[in-house]
């Protein structure tokens, strides 16, 4: 949010930043999803 985007180095993302494709939306959270880049 807000808070992240004052960190050094960070920017706000643009919509042409995103790519659509990539993009789900549910109503459930998928619990037994594994994140792709754990945060460190």
């Amino acid at each position: 949010g807000a808070a992240a985007v004052r960190l050094p180095g960070s920017v706000m993302p643009a919509p042409d930043d995103l790519e659509p494709s990539a993009v789900s939306v549910t109503a459930q959270v998928p619990a037994d999803r594994a994140l792709r880049e754990p945060a460190p």
